[in-house]
């Protein structure tokens, strides 16, 4: 319940649903569900944040499903697996909304994505608040990486080895995927090794929202301790002029940012080694 008013109030700060949303229209919810995890280990979206993201969409009149792809192609095929795990199938159980399981594809320019992109008028996209071995963040720009199928996603990071490279793909499926908006689940966050079992979770207490991924990738950069631009997708939007970067830029609105630093975050050796 008080996630709920979280929503509801996050939605008010940004103008209303109405700026975002027209009753009827159909929204994938898309969390971060890497891998089976259990939600009290911080890799994946957490049930209750989900679910209060759902309970908000319906109440609005909006048509709601849940899905994601995660990054185990045994999970893949197993969907329902994942979903159990991962609680979000008690959150399907209790709200009557649909997981989707249905991974057919289409290329567009050159990215694969999967044809829910496609099926739906809106993507709100619900990323876990987590460092990443490689790109030292995964947020809300990284999260829609999900939409692609697991092998082609081998396939990039063995072709984009670099931070920066791999940066101007994630920006290119983000661009093809245009998420309406994203809340970020950074009630426990994930330091460390992210953005899987060799992370620790941290408890930072942050919910925050925007239409504009690449703002709320550099606040979250700026609670981990670091500037928006050590984020590489940061970086690459910058250089692309997509987003809005620059701190001083971006109106905050809600609790005051200082209520969330709470130190810097421990962050992958890989980004250590890089400095």
């Amino acid at each position: 319940d008080r996630l709920e008013n979280v929503f509801k109030e996050l939605l008010s700060l940004l103008g209303g649903p109405s700026v975002f949303f027209k009753t009827g229209e159909r929204v994938l919810i898309k969390p971060n569900l890497l891998t089976s995890a259990k939600p009290e280990e911080a890799i994946t979206t957490h049930p209750v944040f989900v679910q209060a993201a759902v309970r908000i969409l319906k109440e609005i009149g909006l048509e709601v499903s849940i899905a994601d792809i995660p990054a185990d192609h045994g999970l893949e095929i197993n969907l329902d697996r994942l979903y159990r795990t991962t609680g979000m199938q008690d959150v399907a159980d209790k709200e009557g909304v649909k997981l989707l399981t249905g991974c057919k594809f289409f290329e567009e320019e050159g990215v694969v994505l999967n044809s829910w992109v496609r099926e739906f008028d809106h993507i709100v996209s619900l990323p876990k608040f987590k460092t990443h071995s490689l790109m030292t963040l995964t947020g809300a720009v990284k999260n829609i990486f999900g939409l692609t199928p697991r092998l082609y996603r081998v396939n990039l990071h063995k072709n984009f080895t670099k931070p920066d490279d791999f940066a101007v793909m994630l920006l290119d499926v983000y661009r093809k995927c245009k998420p309406t908006i994203a809340f970020v689940d950074g009630i426990m966050a994930l330091e460390g090794d992210g953005p899987a079992h060799n992370g620790t979770p941290r408890k930072v207490g942050l919910v925050a929202a925007s239409s504009d991924a690449l703002a709320l990738d550099s606040i979250l950069a700026h609670v981990m301790g670091l500037k928006p631009d050590d984020i590489a997708t940061n970086r690459q939007a910058r250089i692309q002029n997509l987003g809005t970067t620059n701190l001083e830029e971006i109106e905050i609105k809600g609790d005051a940012l200082g209520d969330f630093l709470t130190g810097s975050f421990k962050l992958p050796p890989a980004y250590m080694l890089a400095r």
